[in-house]
């Protein structure tokens, strides 16, 4: 009995060596693939946050030809008030009136101020001309 527990101890030695064994030449490789892992990582990081800036720059640009359109939209219709007064026809003109008021809401708050500025020009136009005429004429 005695030799069989000396035995057993001797082989549990030699495994508990061997591990040891395993364990350093484990941990190179383990090493390694964490860094490769870290690596990959990373790269995924660096191509999600450039695909992020990417997403920005397109809603940036949406935005700004967005604001553009509307931005044309409404001297579109500054130029028709400006017309319909000329040629006398003021409800006309009053009606681009409510329709710029309307586009005008669609712009950055610097933009808005500029086209307050033409829609007072062109609403006092309204105005000076309504004034000219019979008031049946309006």
């Amino acid at each position: 009995m005695k030799r069989s527990v000396i035995c057993a101890a001797a082989l549990a030695g030699l495994l508990a060596i061997g591990c040891d064994d395993e364990k350093e030449a484990a941990t190179p490789a383990l090493d390694k693939a964490a860094e490769k892992t870290g690596d990959q990582a990373s790269k995924a990081m660096n191509k999600v946050s450039d695909a992020a800036k990417d997403g920005t720059d397109v809603m940036k640009d949406a935005a700004t030809n967005s604001a553009d359109a509307v931005q044309k939209t409404i001297d579109d219709l500054i130029a028709k008030t400006k017309t319909a007064v000329e040629e006398k026809k003021f409800t006309e003109a009053e009606g681009y009136i409510k329709q710029i008021q309307e586009w005008k809401s669609k712009l950055p708050a610097e933009a808005q101020a500029r086209v307050d500025t033409a829609l007072a020009e062109v609403t006092k136009l309204v105005a000076a001309g309504k004034s000219l005429m019979p008031p049946a004429a309006h």
